[in-house]
């Protein structure tokens, strides 16, 4: 298998891309890729891509201190409060202040 392109996505654009693998005939699964399908439909069926990536839209420009992998990480793990976005960026080297985190929280809550 080559690699074509490396950059991160989204649980559900992983979903997607997933689907339509299935759907080619000529190329099953492999049964890792089966595992993944079946995980990211129990834990994404009630998303949208749409609004997700209007969502994307609005944090990469409300706030544009966050990165590509920084959104997509809020994207996949919505967070309910500071606490739980302050989890998600313990690894990264951003520093956010309050308002900046809470208008993160209040774009990411549409997800829920």
């Amino acid at each position: 298998m080559e690699i074509i392109e490396k950059k991160p996505i989204t649980l559900l654009e992983a979903k997607e891309i997933l689907n339509k693998r299935e759907k080619n005939e000529e190329k099953e699964l492999s049964h890792m890729q089966s595992i993944t399908l079946e995980f990211l439909r129990k834990k994404t069926s009630k998303l949208d891509i749409k609004k997700q990536k209007e969502i994307y839209e609005k944090l990469n420009k409300e706030v544009p201190e966050l990165k590509e992998n920084q959104i997509i990480s809020i994207l996949n793990t919505p967070p309910k409060d500071v606490d739980e976005l302050d989890v998600i960026f313990s690894k990264e080297r951003i520093i956010l202040d309050k308002p900046k985190k809470e208008k993160i929280i209040k774009i990411s809550s549409a997800m829920q």
